[in-house]
């Protein structure tokens, strides 16, 4: 039973170094916002595409669609 323990316990540390891996955080500071939106109509601006994209990678179950590029509006962030 101690065995099951630890393999199930590196298997899940595995996992996360994959997925940590997989969604690289490297994004540069330029800014060239983009504006999304989830699926209640949420909206969120990133700084870049690639923000946009790491947000979208860390979050598999309630990505944002992307809405336009540019900054979201005020209308728009002021409805959450």
């Amino acid at each position: 039973m101690r065995t099951s323990v630890v393999v199930l316990a590196v298997v899940a540390l595995i996992g996360a170094v994959i997925a940590d891996e997989r969604c690289s955080s490297a994004c540069t500071l330029e800014y060239n916002p983009i504006c999304g939106a989830d699926a209640l109509n949420h909206y969120e601006t990133f700084g870049n595409p690639c923000a946009f994209n790491y947000y979208n990678c860390e979050h598999p179950f309630s990505p944002m669609r992307l809405v336009r590029a540019g900054e979201c509006t005020a209308a728009e962030t002021d409805e959450e």
